[in-house]
């Protein structure tokens, strides 16, 4: 059962590209991100396009012009599963993207086929990017508190339940019927449920969301206590707890 619901959601994956519009929406999603107007802002080609667009600094709508982030990571050899709720936004992704080609290809082999990839957010030549910024001090810093064992090593993968970046996000019903929403939440289910392989997942953002048990005491699933979600740092007793189990 796992291994067909991880299958069908690197499929699904396997089919995203920008439209003739530039923006990279799942085919899949389409119809509903352009019919309730979170499309508004047009694919820009340069950094200095972007900036120079009429909606520039506006905190509405979707960052459809950025590939998409459902996930970092080998979700088909990973041990540790981190939910999330969506990839954020800031103006330099713009640039880490449209002037970095490097950095705009591995997201796009990351996006199409995750297979054998690595935690590329995590390599040292994007230490210049938010995306490694944030997930070096969320993760990769307290793991090395108590671990030698690199965390880019380490059988983990990050799978957000909304995989659009937005300035602020704010959760909408509409959202609850895009494809890509439910192929999310259908793959944490089958890691939930499945006796295949030997997993951890921990939930940092709104379990409720992810169609998963809030008062849920399973050892496999951590879920951040609602007081820390909006800092987002995982609990280091718990860390300690993955270290050991990671490595029993």
């Amino acid at each position: 059962m796992l291994t067909e619901a991880i299958e069908e959601y690197l499929e699904f994956w396997k089919q995203a590209c920008p439209g003739e519009d530039g923006l990279w929406i799942h085919p899949a999603d389409r119809d509903l991100v352009v019919r309730n107007g979170a499309a508004s802002m047009s694919a820009p080609t340069s950094f200095n396009h972007y900036t120079g667009q009429p909606l520039f600094g506006s905190r509405d709508g979707l960052r459809l012009g950025l590939v998409p982030k459902p996930h970092i990571g080998d979700v088909t050899k990973a041990r540790l599963f981190i939910l999330n709720l969506n990839p954020a936004f800031s103006h330099r992704n713009y640039f880490e993207e449209l002037e970095y080609t490097d950095y705009r290809e591995s997201a796009i082999r990351a996006l199409r086929d995750c297979r054998g990839q690595s935690f590329y957010i995590l390599e040292r030549r994007f230490a210049w990017t938010g995306g490694y910024e944030w997930w070096d001090k969320k993760w990769q810093k307290r793991w090395a508190d108590i671990s030698d064992a690199p965390f880019t090593d380490l059988p983990v993968a990050a799978v957000e339940l909304f995989p659009y970046h937005s300035y602020n996000f704010a959760w909408k019903g509409w959202m609850r019927g895009l494809e890509s929403v439910t192929k999310a939440r259908a793959l944490a289910r089958a890691l939930i449920e499945s006796e295949e392989r030997s997993v951890r997942l921990a939930v940092m953002r709104n379990p409720g969301l992810w169609g998963i048990d809030q008062q849920v005491t399973s050892p496999k699933t951590y879920l951040l206590p609602s007081s820390h979600r909006q800092s987002g740092y995982p609990d280091r007793n718990w860390l300690q707890d993955l270290k050991d189990w990671l490595f029993e």
